[in-house]
């Protein structure tokens, strides 16, 4: 809306439903505990909340040494009335002896959950524990009343008006004087009206506590050889996640212009680094070249959110550039804009209702990625990532490439037509010298199709020395992939479940595991499968179970070196139909301990398919093999069991 003369300020009227406060008192200590200092500060939309804490009571140690853990997660205090986070928030603690982490609930409950070292908290000892969040909230906190003031700048509001927005002249200047107003103010809302805003004045630079909106209508033109919005000047030196952040942009269309001349290098459009609490809602980026249409570097607690990612340009080596990139500080390789390169990695990174794809514009493509990473630092993650109900058509790799990166949920998106669907990988120790494990990741309700065969729509992939672990995979849906791909791959993985996902027309395996360990794939459904419906490959104490195979063209279920396995309840229906020599299960290549229990083998009733319902070969070893029903299949030799002496019930046998 535009701001008249007269007209009341309110924290509604700002559409930022929180009064600006500070407090010093209302902090309630737990049992055990007492304050020495609380200062809590609401500002423009964020609040910070800065607690010392001294132990009173027993002293605090590990529950186990080394173990990092602490005993009941105690409270430390509970923060004043209206002053919580509308979620729970993870943050860090700190003493003279020892660190770690800590919970704010939405109760205002602050809990100590983990520590590092050995000294523990004695009794005596202070904590300081500092956090901040987005307090912006539909339902508000505490109003202000209503004030009599009636200027913009007195408002925290700064509109602007100096910028031509004619698409001719450089309003570059303009918009970076509001925005530095902004800053000696410490912080304040810079609103672009609409029209065309040509920049040629790069970077623009954002600081902390500042919403930046574009007005619908509102357009950035790029038109220099530089990333065009940046979080702080080239000279700074906040380490951490300590830079230029409480950051809101929001809205408008932005042209990167990467066919142009002189604009065609490798550029960012909003590049992000060392700071917490970034929200990016409702921008479109169009036709970025080289670099990330959204740098995240070193962050943590950040939101990109119903926005759009259109057209991409590579000048020349750029084939894994990724639309929102989550990268940490390891040089100026990974970051351009500042310092220091302290190895910070990103924390609570969620992406939601976004679009990725092409433009349209003659000349671009589609991104190669969605969301990613492409470089690591041993020992460190990438960590709390969410993407989740974000559509991605088109992209030449993958939707999301996930390179070190731990505790990751990949929820309800959408990919069309895209070279692969997800991608989780630990460090590659052939390109960067060292691996690692990686931890925890949910993949579910996800539906690809029409994947073009750069890689499998899910693949999860480790390595010997460096492997994923407590991977679920579960309820999506894989339809039409081709270029000799598998509807699902693990590869070097521990801890998983592969549960209830529907894959259909792949023109490889619909599920393959490589060296895969201690998991379970239940209650899938494959059909129209090339090669195998579920493989095997060295890999050791895997449950198949109650899955429903139809129409492979080679095995059902096949299962070469490893062991410890066990196929129980299974439903195959057609197999062996490229050359009629497939099974309905199989099993060879020195596979040790394998018990085959309650599978079902029919015929699929037509063309070249085979009548064989198990086949196992001489180099196995040790099976159990009982209660399966594969008559009616009118072959006396349904079961071309050769292994050396297998436990059997006489329920297995019949044409």
């Amino acid at each position: 809306m535009q701001w008249l003369n007269g007209l009341k300020i309110t924290p509604e009227r700002l559409m930022d439903n929180t009064a600006d406060d500070t407090i010093t008192s209302g902090l309630i200590p737990a049992t055990g505990w007492s304050v020495s200092s609380f200062t809590g500060k609401r500002l423009g939309g964020f609040t910070e909340v800065n607690m010392l804490m001294t132990r009173t009571g027993a002293d605090i140690t590990e529950s186990a040494a080394g173990t990092g853990n602490i005993i009941g997660e105690p409270e430390v205090c509970t923060l004043p009335a209206g002053w919580a986070p509308s979620d729970t928030r993870d943050v860090l603690w700190g003493s003279s002896l020892s660190d770690g982490g800590a919970m704010i609930a939405n109760s205002g409950v602050v809990q100590l959950r983990s520590i590092s070292g050995s000294s523990g908290i004695p009794t005596g000892n202070t904590v300081r524990i500092v956090a901040s969040w987005i307090s912006e909230t539909p339902s508000g906190r505490v109003a202000d009343e209503e004030t009599d003031i009636t200027s913009y700048s007195d408002a925290g509001l700064y509109w602007v008006t100096g910028a031509a927005g004619d698409g001719t002249t450089d309003d570059a200047p303009a918009i970076q004087a509001q925005l530095d107003k902004a800053l000696s103010q410490g912080g304040g809302w810079v609103i672009i009206p609409p029209g065309t805003y040509k920049l040629a004045t790069l970077p623009l630079r954002i600081y902390r506590n500042t919403r930046l909106t574009l007005l619908p209508g509102a357009i950035f033109v790029r038109a220099a050889n530089s990333t065009l919005l940046l979080n702080g000047d080239a000279d700074q030196n906040f380490g951490a996640y300590s830079g230029h952040g409480n950051i809101l942009i929001e809205g408008g269309r932005w042209e990167m212009q990467a066919l142009a001349s002189g604009l065609t290098a490798s550029r960012m459009c909003i590049s992000l680094g060392h700071a917490e609490n970034i929200i990016i809602r409702n921008v479109e980026i169009r036709d970025t070249p080289g670099f990330h249409a959204v740098e995240v570097n070193a962050c943590r607690h950040v939101r990109i959110q119903d926005s759009r990612f259109l057209g991409y340009v590579d000048p020349g080596g750029r084939d894994l550039s990724e639309a929102i990139q989550i990268d940490l500080a390891g040089s100026s390789d990974h970051f351009g804009g500042f310092g220091p390169y302290d190895n910070t990695h990103c924390y609570d990174v969620a992406v939601t209702g976004c679009h990725f794809s092409s433009s349209g514009t003659p000349g671009t493509t589609a991104w190669p990625r969605g969301i990613g990473s492409h470089a690591a630092v041993s020992g460190l993650f990438h960590e709390r990532i969410r993407i989740e109900n974000n559509d991605f058509s088109g992209c030449i790799q993958y939707a999301v490439g996930g390179y070190s990166w731990s505790d990751v949920v990949i929820v309800g998106n959408t990919v069309q037509a895209c070279g692969a669907g997800f991608w989780l990988r630990v460090p590659d120790v052939a390109r960067g010298g060292f691996t690692q494990d990686c931890f925890n990741a949910a993949i579910t309700g996800n539906v690809i199709y029409s994947s073009v065969g750069y890689d499998d729509p899910i693949i999860i992939q480790g390595e010997t020395g460096g492997r994923m672990r407590r991977i679920t995979i579960a309820g999506n849906t894989i339809d039409a992939s081709v270029g000799g791909q598998n509807g699902i791959r693990l590869q070097y993985a521990e801890e998983y479940a592969i549960t209830g996902n529907t894959v259909h027309d792949c023109a490889s395996s619909g599920i393959s595991l490589f060296d895969a360990n201690d998991g379970s794939v239940v209650g899938n459904k494959v059909d129209q499968v090339t090669v195998h419906g579920i493989m095997t490959d060295t890999s050791t104490n895997v449950l198949i179970a109650a899955n429903h195979i139809s129409v492979c063209g080679t095995n059902g279920l096949y299962a070469i070196r490893g062991g410890g396995l066990k196929w129980d309840g299974n439903l195959i229906r057609g197999a062996g139909r490229t050359d009629g020599t497939g099974f309905g299960m199989r099993a060879s290549t020195s596979v040790v301990g394998l018990t085959i229990t309650n599978n079902t083998y029919r015929k699929f009733g037509s063309g070249n398919e085979a009548v064989n319902a198990i086949g196992l070969t001489s180099s196995v070893s040790n099976v159990r093999r009982f209660g399966n029903d594969v008559l009616g299949q009118g072959n006396p030799t349904a079961i071309v069991d050769s292994s050396p002496t297998p436990n059997l019930s006489p329920y297995d046998t019949g044409a």
